[in-house]
């Protein structure tokens, strides 16, 4: 990580461009189509995940307190939008996307589709930064990593991880797990623990030996689980990861047009953010040693609803 005042000139360095167009001269998962990081079954593949979760949302609206889904429409607009999609109309697919996800739907299957539209009709920063929401929720997704990272080298800043090797061994494991699952495998942990205490408390001790050790073996787990999922909330909490969607954004050192530009930062370039003060907002690069204000319209959060995980 550079450590010296940023520069127009100097930071962050520009990547230089791989080819003429976006995608050109690159293939992911054996796509005939040269010019797209799609795989070309996998479309359809995802739609019809993405029917089941609605049926899903049906199902629960049945609840108590749960909000009315309207899953026949919605199942009916997202069929409209592979379409659209299928027919070349990229923009138009984005947008009836970004509709379903605007209702309440934050599925992984949803968000990476909505990328890979943004992706195809040229809008680098908002194809990441689904591809970013589609991970967070699906994070061993190979598709999802592989278009993700295809995204990501198409991106002009190349700004180097502000994270210490300890940092990164760390939160690297955790990373593959949503919060969710740590927080389900941390409560099975908790029951087991606890079944094994009863059984060493109040079971006959002459035919129950191995409950003892069983439940050191489960002491052990629970604290680690425990504490994986401490962890993944703590980086959670620390961090709002955001990712510029403008084209071009100079970032300037006060909130307002009138302070001075310290550098350029232009579509799809990842980073922290910081704060919101009216129509700006404060951003870190990786590692939060520099950081500016931008328009708070040119970034956007990563950030999911937690009734996704």
């Amino acid at each position: 990580m550079i450590h010296t005042p940023p520069t127009h000139s100097s930071f962050p360095r520009r990547r230089e461009s791989r080819a003429a167009g976006l995608g050109m001269g690159s293939r992911l998962h054996g796509n005939d189509d040269k010019t797209s990081p799609v795989k070309s079954r996998g479309h359809g593949m995802r739609s019809g995940r993405f029917a089941l979760t609605l049926l899903a949302a049906l199902a629960l609206a049945a609840l108590p307190g749960a909000a009315a889904a309207q899953g026949p429409a919605d199942l009916e607009a997202m069929a409209a939008t592979n379409a659209l999609y299928e027919d070349g109309l990229y923009e138009q697919a984005a947008r009836s996307y970004q509709q379903l996800v605007d209702k309440g739907y934050g599925d992984p299957v949803l968000y990476y589709n909505l990328a890979n539209a943004y992706f195809k009709d040229g809008d680098l920063g908002r194809a990441i930064l689904n591809y970013r929401r589609a991970e967070r929720l699906a994070p061993r997704d190979d598709d999802v990593r592989a278009n993700l990272d295809f995204a990501r080298e198409q991106t002009l800043d190349v700004l180097e991880s502000g994270e210490a090797p300890f940092v990164r061994l760390v939160t690297g494991p955790l990373s593959r797990f949503t919060t969710g699952e740590l927080g389900a495998v941390a409560l099975a942990t908790w029951l087991l623990f606890s079944a094994a205490l009863l059984l060493v408390i109040a079971g006959p001790r002459r035919r129950l030996a191995w409950a003892r050790p069983a439940a050191v073996v489960a002491a052990v787990l629970l604290v680690l689980a425990g504490g994986s999922l401490a962890g993944r909330l703590y980086v959670d909490s620390a961090s709002r990861e955001a990712v510029i969607i403008a084209e071009e954004v100079d970032v300037v050192s006060g909130p307002g047009s009138r302070y001075t530009p310290e550098f350029t930062l232009h579509a799809g370039a990842e980073t922290d953010l910081v704060e919101r003060r009216g129509a700006w907002a404060r951003i870190a690069l990786p590692g939060g040693t520099l950081q500016g204000w931008v328009p708070a319209a040119s970034v956007e959060e990563v950030e999911v609803s937690r009734a996704s995980y």
